[in-house]
């Protein structure tokens, strides 16, 4: 039987309370991290994908989604625009800090991950409530 556990920074119903750049969970600890549209709302998104990798048992996976922006080669973040309504205009969403672009997954490479990369077909998004569009990241430590 799994074991589930849940985590968020704002702590609401959820079982830890916590930000992804410093994770209170011993090396090791999962088979598998999950995080849907997370990554682009950190502060330090590198520090995050060391930290997933950190947790994540050899043999382990990080199932990992973020907003990618094909056309754009490179991410596109700027920690100079700090206010929620600069972040509205630059990154789509007052909460967002980057927009990602197919440079993803050599970013994660950076943080020790070994990186799949997989884009589900328009049936697979309705079955499972996928955004349209969205690939997801299978990583695992290097």
């Amino acid at each position: 039987m799994a074991t589930c556990v849940t985590a968020d920074i704002t702590g609401n119903g959820v079982d830890c309370q916590c930000g992804m750049e410093e994770m209170p969970f011993p090396d090791r600890s999962f088979d598998a991290v999950i995080a849907n549209h997370v990554l682009e709302h950190v502060e330090d998104d590198l520090r995050a994908m060391r930290e997933i990798r950190r947790v994540i048992k050899t043999g382990g996976v990080a199932i990992l989604s973020v907003p990618v922006i094909q056309g754009w080669e490179r991410t596109y973040e700027n920690a100079r625009i700090e206010s929620p309504a600069q972040r509205r205009v630059h990154f789509g969403q007052a909460d967002h800090r980057r927009f990602y672009g197919r440079d993803f997954p050599s970013r994660l490479e950076h943080a020790g991950l070994a990186v799949d990369r997989f884009q589900v077909d328009p049936s697979s998004e309705v079955a499972f409530g996928l955004r349209r569009g969205d690939c997801l990241f299978v990583a695992s430590p290097r």
